[in-house]
């Protein structure tokens, strides 16, 4: 018997070197497990997805006001002028005073006609001179007309008209302080001149006095509901203001009719996609692209769209790259740059996309400031995806290494994601700073203490018990180990079905001689999960350690069925044929285990040449 627990002690730390996973997990658990081999040990370490993380688009968290390029509110500024003339011109009809020609002006004797009539005659050869788009020519009629006769509606009317070309010419100019003046003097002496509304609002719109404008272009689109251009400010306006429903009204009718303004459609773009009509965004957008093709938030929104329609759209990240052709500056465009590389799995690539985000972003308003932390926590998870495809361990280091400073950064901002707090762990524990790694684990925890959290948390005191034990540090060891079994006994009374966090479990427990919870464990993790290599060679463990050979050794069998060449595991049932005496058969098997690792045939050595004083070490 004493033979027996000294041989048993020997196995229980054999357990913990074990390296290969190798059946598919339980449907409730795919997904979800992968074995980590740190410290010379292995145990299983829980993700929350199935297959790598996918880094997500922020483009649906956009907060900032759409960009308007000056190239397109320009245009969009002619359009409102030419429209506003035509409406001018129709309006005419308004006044009925006729016109005089200079011919006929020439033959009247002014000076033996009353003030009123000649105010009559000026307000004609004023409507002459307008008519000829003589404005200043005009101007001084109708002022002359004024001062015969204030009270002359129809020089009043006209002369507003008048002051309202002038304002056109000066907006068409980029003078907007003459602009304002010349539209607030024609609304003044027509409170009814849409036009003048129209433009006024305009003026205050290229000023960023969105209020204004918008009380402007209302009181325009209410006095002719035919300057469309109008409706399409007003829509700009509501859609800054995250009004979309009104910004969709008065789009729809901007849009009603064959529109070739390229910050309309840019906008109608824009406006679909708040509203999750996606294909209709995506038609809005590439008729804005195909009038102007250098707006780079077309293309970039353009991108966001064939992404909800399609995650895995190739044409989508093509869109985002050529947002940062048209502006290299474009911050937020390389942030989707960096996303669409990373979930191409164009890792080294994404990092690159992800440092332009993070070089470019001026951190201006809080957006930015979140996309900057973002970045860096995205930039860390596609150094960790390299670290799997490196070329040496000095690459892998170099990778690890970025990883940790990377998400260092990123925690110092983004202080509740649970993931971006284990992922960081791992990766420090992969560099052996166990320290800083259980710390982030235990913050994981603490944000969603659910069954993963546990588990991964028992995981990382698990593994930094390794380390210390390397060092022979067994006692600082032994509390690791106690903190990683009552982590992993949360993580199980939470979800008793949880096969990762019951074969953990079961290998702290034989590590911790507690070998009938050992025992009861790893049965569980078995049942859960037929076939399941670790948790059945550590099941043997825990029967060899009760001195219940014969189980253990149809454990070791059922492995090896599976995993012929494995001497790890024929070292354990070696163990276990020479404790059940039978000799013949553990020194064959040793002659095996020679072949494949000198190490644990010394070790076999050792147990058979020294039965009754077998060496026992914590490794």
């Amino acid at each position: 018997m004493f033979l027996g627990k000294k041989i048993a002690k020997v196995v229980t730390t054999g357990i913990l070197m074990w390296t290969i996973l190798f059946s598919s997990l339980p449907a409730k658990a795919q997904g979800i497990l992968e074995t980590a081999s740190l410290a010379g040990s292995s145990s299983v370490f829980v993700r929350r997805s199935r297959s790598k993380a996918r880094k997500t688009s922020a483009v649906k968290r956009r907060r900032a006001p759409a960009k308007r390029t000056r190239k397109q509110r320009r245009v969009s500024r002619g359009k409102i002028v030419r429209q506003s003339r035509r409406v001018a011109k129709r309006n005419r009809k308004r006044r009925t005073t006729p016109k005089v020609t200079v011919e006929q002006f020439k033959e009247i004797d002014v000076k033996r006609i009353s003030k009123k009539e000649l105010s009559k005659i000026l307000a004609g050869l004023a409507e002459y001179h307008l008519e000829k788009e003589e404005i200043q020519k005009a101007a001084l009629a109708y002022e002359g007309a004024l001062e015969g006769n204030p009270n002359n509606g129809d020089a009043k009317l006209g002369l507003s008209e008048v002051y309202t070309t002038l304002g056109d010419i000066a907006l068409e100019a980029d003078n907007f302080g003459k602009a304002l003046k010349d539209y607030t003097r024609a609304i003044e002496l027509d409170p009814k001149n849409a036009s003048a509304f129209a433009g006024r609002g305009t003026v205050f719109s290229e000023t960023d006095q969105n209020d204004k404008a918008k009380a402007d272009f209302e009181m325009a689109k209410s006095l002719d509901n035919s300057l469309t251009n109008v409706f399409a400010q007003l829509a700009i306006i509501y859609y800054q203001e995250d009004n979309i429903e009104k910004a969709n009204e008065n789009m729809a009718v901007a849009t009603a009719d064959a529109d070739d303004n390229a910050e309309n459609q840019y906008f109608l773009g824009l406006i679909k996609y708040k509203l999750g009509r996606y294909q209709e965004a995506v038609s809005a957008f590439r008729k804005s692209i195909s009038i102007d093709d250098e707006n780079d938030d077309a293309h970039y929104f353009l991108g966001a769209a064939l992404k909800a329609l399609n995650e895995d759209d190739p044409n989508a990240l093509k869109e985002f790259k050529r947002a940062v052709e048209i502006d290299p500056k474009a911050s937020l465009a390389w942030f989707e740059v960096g996303v669409g590389l990373y979930n191409s799995e164009k890792y080294a690539e994404a990092v690159a996309a992800y440092q332009k985000s993070i070089l470019t972003n001026r951190n201006h308003n809080e957006e930015l400031r979140d996309r900057y932390y973002e970045a860096h926590a995205n930039a860390a998870e596609a150094y960790r995806q390299l670290v799997d495809t490196s070329a040496g361990e000095s690459e892998r280091k170099k990778y690890l290494d970025l990883a940790i400073s990377k998400y260092r950064v990123a925690v110092g901002r983004i202080k509740d994601d649970p993931d971006l707090y284990s992922n960081f762990g791992f990766v420090q524990g992969q560099r052996d700073q166990w320290s800083g790694a259980i710390d982030n684990f235990k913050k994981a925890a603490a944000l969603k203490p659910d069954e993963i959290s546990y588990a991964n948390l028992g995981w990382v005191y698990y593994q930094a018990a390794q380390y210390d034990l390397k060092y022979n540090y067994k006692d600082r060891a032994k509390l690791k180990l106690q903190e990683s079994r009552n982590a992993l006994i949360k993580a199980v009374s939470q979800s008793p079905d949880m096969a990762a966090a019951q074969l953990n479990l079961g290998i702290i427990q034989n590590y911790l001689k507690e070998y009938n919870d050992a025992e009861n464990t790893l049965e569980r993790a078995v049942k859960l999960q037929k076939n399941w290599l670790p948790a059945m060679t550590a099941l043997g463990v825990a029967y060899l350690n009760q001195d219940k050979n014969k189980d253990a050794i149809d454990q070791f069998e059922k492995v090896l069925k599976k995993d012929s060449d494995n001497p790890q595991v024929m070292y354990y049932l070696a163990v276990a044929e020479f404790k059940s005496g039978n000799l013949k058969e553990a020194v064959k098997i040793h002659k095996k285990v020679q072949k494949k690792n000198a190490r644990l045939a010394n070790r076999l050595n050792s147990i058979f040449s020294g039965a009754r004083k077998p060496e026992v070490e914590l490794s």
